[in-house]
C-alpha cells in the first residue's frame, strides 16, 4: 500500500459533520446500538486469534483497504457513526454487515478481512473513538468466530422511523428510468388532517456517495423534529459520480420534485408548500434547484414534465455555491484531504484536476452548475448555515477571495448570502464560529425558519448563539 493511501486513514476524520439538533416534541430517538465487547471463547486456538486484535501492530498485513472497494466500509469504522454518515459513508452496522457477508463467501475472503481489521485498527489507533473501536472489535470477533465454525447473525441496519405509528412510510419509490436502482426516494408522510407541507432532504457525500437513509448525519434528530412539526419528509437518492457526471445530479433532483408533485393527492401533501435541505453536495443541489428558473415544460407530452420545480424555501448546510472559484489542481497539492476534495470536484465534471476550468466549454459548464449564478429577485427565501470566523457572520465582511478551495468554506455561504440580499430576497445568514457548537440552538433556528416558511407561523427571530 502506498504511503499516500496509508496517510488517508490518518486524515479521514477531518471531513465536516452536519448540524446537531435537539427535539422539543420528537419522534422516537434513534441511537446507534451498542456493540457488545468480544467475549473470549474456551478454545485456546480461538482465544489466540482474538488476542491478535490487541496486538495489531505485530499481525497486521503490509497493505490495507485503501484504494480497494472496501475503503468506504472500513473508513466508517474509524470514526463515530454520525461522522461517517455525515460524509456519505455507511453506518457502522451497514459496514459490518457488508464486510461479514463478503467474508462468509470463502476462507480467502475471511482472511483478507481479518487482515484489514488489524491494519485499520493499528493505523487509526491515535484518533479512533471508542464507539468505532467497539464496532471494530466486534467485527473481528465475528470474523474469528466464522473461522471456528461459529458464524454470528448478520448485522442489520435499522431503517429510519420503522414502525412509527404517526407516519405512513413509502420506501424505494422509483421516480426515474435512467438508473432505476438509484433514482428512488423514501417518503415519511405525517398522518393528520389535510395535506401536509414537505421538506425534501438531499444527502451529501461529494456527489459520489451517500444515500437517502443516512439520517444519522443530522445529529440530534433534526429530521424527527421536522416530522414532529407536521412536516412530511421525502429523502432522495440520485445518480453519483464518477459513473454519472453533471448534470445528472440536478436532473434527478428536478425529476424527483416533479414526481413528488404528481403524488400530492395520494400522499396527502401540499404541492404549494415544498422546501429542500441538504448538507455539502446536498446543499449545492438544494440551492441549485431552488434558485433555478422553473423547469416545468408546459408542452411536455408527459404529465410529470409539466410539473413545477419551484420551492417555498431552502436550507443550505455548508454547500459549495460557486464552482468556478475552485482550483482542484491547487487543492490536490494540499494533502490527502485536499486531494480527495479535488477528485470530487473533477469527477463531477468528468475531468481531472489538471484540466478543470481550462476550456470555454468547461467554464460554461462550471457556471451552469453554480447556484449563485441563478439568483434573481423572484427566488425563495433561504437559511444559509456555515461554521466560520466571526468576521464573516454579517454583511460587513472582508472581500470574498477569488479562489475558494474548501468545499465547506464559509466563504461560499457569504457569497450566496450577499447575492441573495442584493436581489432583495429574504435570507437568514446563520454564519459564525458558534455554528455547530450549540446543537439545541442550531436545531431551533432551523425549525423556526421552516415553520415560518412552510407553516406560516411566525416564531422568535433566528439568531446566532451568544459567544
Amino acid at each position: 500500500m502506498t504511503r499516500t493511501l496509508r496517510l488517508s486513514w490518518l486524515l479521514a476524520l477531518l471531513a465536516v459533520g452536519l448540524l446537531a439538533c435537539t427535539p422539543t416534541a420528537p419522534l422516537p430517538t434513534r441511537q446507534p446500538a451498542a456493540v457488545p465487547t468480544a467475549q473470549p471463547t474456551t478454545s485456546p486456538a480461538q482465544l489466540q486469534e482474538l488476542q491478535k486484535f490487541d496486538q495489531a501492530a505485530d499481525y497486521r498485513p503490509p497493505s490495507g483497504p485503501g484504494g480497494t472497494p472496501w475503503d468506504q466500509p472500513y473508513r466508517s469504522l474509524i470514526q463515530t457513526n454520525a461522522n461517517a454518515t455525515a460524509k456519505g459513508l455507511p453506518t457502522h452496522a451497514a459496514a459490518v454487515a457488508t464486510i461479514k457477508a463478503d467474508a462468509a463467501q470463502s476462507p480467502e475472503k475471511r482472511q483478507l478481512h481479518l487482515g484489514y481489521v488489524l491494519y485499520v485498527k493499528h493505523f487509526s489507533q491515535a484518533y479512533r473513538p471508542e464507539e468505532a473501536t467497539i464496532a471494530l472489535r466486534q467485527l473481528y470477533s465475528d470474523l474469528v468466530g466464522m473461522a471456528f465454525g461459529q458464524p454470528s447473525a448478520p448485522a442489520t441496519a435499522a431503517l429510519p422511523f420503522d414502525g412509527d405509528p404517526r407516519l405512513i412510510i413509502r420506501r424505494d419509490v422509483p421516480y426515474g428510468a435512467d438508473n432505476p436502482a438509484l433514482q428512488t426516494l423514501d417518503a415519511y408522510l405525517v398522518k393528520g388532517q389535510g395535506p401536509s407541507p414537505v421538506l425534501i432532504e438531499i444527502h451529501g457525500g461529494g456527489w459520489r456517495r451517500g444515500g437517502k437513509s443516512q439520517f444519522e448525519a443530522y445529529s440530534g434528530d433534526l429530521i424527527a423534529q421536522v416530522l414532529a412539526q407536521g412536516i412530511s419528509v421525502i429523502s432522495l437518492n440520485y445518480r453519483l459520480t464518477p459513473q454519472d457526471a453533471y448534470p445528472a445530479q440536478v436532473q434527478d433532483v428536478q425529476r424527483a420534485i416533479q414526481f413528488i408533485r404528481t403524488q400530492a393527492r395520494d400522499w396527502q401533501i401540499d404541492p404549494q408548500r415544498m422546501a429542500a435541505i441538504g448538507g455539502s453536495a446536498g446543499a449545492h443541489l438544494a440551492a441549485w434547484i431552488a434558485l433555478h428558473d422553473d423547469l416545468a415544460d408546459p408542452r411536455s407530452s408527459h404529465p410529470l414534465g409539466r410539473q413545477s420545480t419551484r420551492l417555498s424555501c431552502f436550507v443550505d448546510l455548508w454547500g459549495p455555491m460557486d464552482l468556478t472559484r475552485v482550483k482542484p489542481l491547487e487543492l490536490s497539492q494540499t494533502g490527502e484531504r485536499g486531494a480527495d476534495f479535488a477528485q470530487a470536484f473533477a469527477h463531477l465534471f468528468a475531468t481531472t484536476p489538471e484540466l478543470y476550468n481550462r476550456t470555454p466549454d468547461q467554464q460554461a459548464l462550471l457556471k451552469a452548475a453554480s447556484p449563485v449564478f441563478y439568483v434573481t429577485p423572484d427566488d425563495p427565501p433561504a437559511m444559509i448555515v456555515h461554521p466560520g470566523p466571526a468576521e464573516l457572520s454579517g454583511p460587513n465582511h472582508p472581500p470574498i477571495p477569488e479562489t475558494i478551495n474548501d468545499p465547506h468554506s464559509a466563504w461560499f455561504g457569504v457569497l450566496l448570502a450577499d447575492k441573495m440580499e442584493a436581489a432583495s430576497i429574504r435570507i437568514v445568514r446563520y454564519i459564525g464560529p458558534e455554528v455547530g457548537q450549540h446543537p439545541d440552538q442550531d436545531s431551533q433556528a432551523i425549525i423556526s425558519f421552516l415553520r415560518e416558511c412552510l407553516l406560516g407561523q411566525a416564531t422568535l427571530p433566528v439568531h446566532l448563539p451568544a459567544r
